[in-house]
This record gives structure tokens, C-alpha cells and sequence, in this order.
């Protein structure tokens, strides 16, 4: 089992410190890696009214930035999520 005593108190820091949305996302990237483990760190909004989901936040702009959007498909992956 992962001691996550200190990624915490990390975190804990860096979201008080944090005075942006990408500094906290910043911070919540770097706690998840630390105690989840992560190749990719996305963070995703879904507009319910329009029917489109967005990527607010990504550790890797190159490959899936944050602009654009999809189209909400209603299927068994969209329930638990």
C-alpha cells in the first residue's frame, strides 16, 4: 500500500497556493499520478444541454488539447461516467 501522507500535504499546498483553474488542476494531476498512478491526465466537462463534452484540463496539450469539443453519445460507457 502507497504511504499517500506527504502527496497530500503536497497537494494540499499547491491547491492553497494554486490562484488559477490549471494551477489546481496542476496540483490534482500531480497528487493522482503520485498515489492512483497516470500516463494521462485529463479533466473533461459535459454540457447536458447542448449534448457536447469538452476537455477543461490535459498534462499533455500536444497530443489532446484542450480545444474543441465532442458530441455526448447516451450509451452504457456515458452511465458511470
Amino acid at each position: 500500500m502507497t504511504d499517500t501522507t506527504k502527496a497530500l500535504a503536497d497537494f494540499t499546498t499547491a491547491l492553497a497556493a494554486a490562484t488559477t483553474e490549471e494551477a489546481a488542476f496542476d496540483a490534482l494531476c500531480v497528487l493522482t499520478k503520485a498515489t492512483v498512478g497516470a500516463q494521462l491526465f485529463t479533466v473533461m466537462t459535459s454540457d447536458t444541454d447542448a449534448m457536447v463534452a469538452r476537455r477543461a484540463y490535459t498534462d499533455d496539450a500536444a497530443n489532446y488539447p484542450t480545444s474543441g469539443e465532442k458530441p455526448i453519445e447516451l450509451n452504457r460507457w456515458f452511465d458511470p461516467v
